[in-house]
């Protein structure tokens, strides 16, 4: 997966946060797309905490808290670049995410969204991608992001200075959650399986790894 093809060259910011899940990398895979927002509560209150200026303005619709957490990103407007099963995913979002109620371009697909240089924005691109390993999968989730320009480059690094730790402690979260429900499917309790509905257009225990 070439992450630089969609920026369209090296990123200016990037965040990581791994996590190593006890079960295969088929069940990591289900798990991770059925993750929803109501699973994850840190990531449902930063939501609507950056979203309450948009809200205000009647520009932004709620969270539907039943819908797993990526399908609901595409939806609201993330583009999908990449799905391969059970190995990595991507999307990607294109904005002025530093603005107070940020300005979004839609990419419909991955080739629109790599092609996209209009000044005044940022690229980002969210991956999950899973290695298996001798005692489980290794999860692992980056953002990584790069500016149209100049002028938005230095917008952005300053927006990015303040909200980091809490775009890192929002990915965290969701492999957290990843292995809470791998946990219940040690013991049997977990739910019918899941498939990715993003493919790209044209039982044993957790052990959490700390975050690098």
């Amino acid at each position: 997966m070439d992450v630089r093809s969609y920026l369209g060259g090296p990123w200016d910011e990037e965040v990581t946060r791994s996590l190593l899940v006890g079960v295969e990398a088929e069940a990591a895979w289900d798990l991770l797309h059925r993750v929803t927002v109501k699973d994850v509560p840190m990531v449902r209150a930063l939501l609507a905490a950056r979203a309450l200026p948009a809200r205000l303005k009647r520009r932004h619709s709620e969270a539907d808290g039943r819908t797993p957490l990526l399908e609901q990103l595409v939806a609201t407007g993330f583009t999908p670049l990449a799905s391969e099963r059970p190995h990595h995913v991507a999307l990607g979002r294109i904005g002025s995410f530093w603005r107070l109620v940020p300005e979004y371009r839609d990419a419909p697909t991955g080739e629109a969204f790599a092609r996209f240089a209009a000044p005044g924005f940022a690229k980002a691109v969210l991956t999950f991608e899973l290695s298996p390993c001798p005692s489980g999968t290794r999860i692992t989730t980056t953002t990584r992001v790069r500016a149209t320009d100049e002028v938005a480059r230095r917008k952005f690094r300053t927006y990015w200075r303040l909200i980091c730790w809490a775009g890192g402690a929002m990915r965290h979260a969701v492999l957290r959650a990843v292995a809470r429900q791998a946990k219940s499917m040690a013991v049997g309790v977990a739910g019918p399986e899941s498939h990715s509905p993003l493919a790209a257009p044209g039982g044993r225990g957790t052990t959490p790894e700390a975050d690098r």
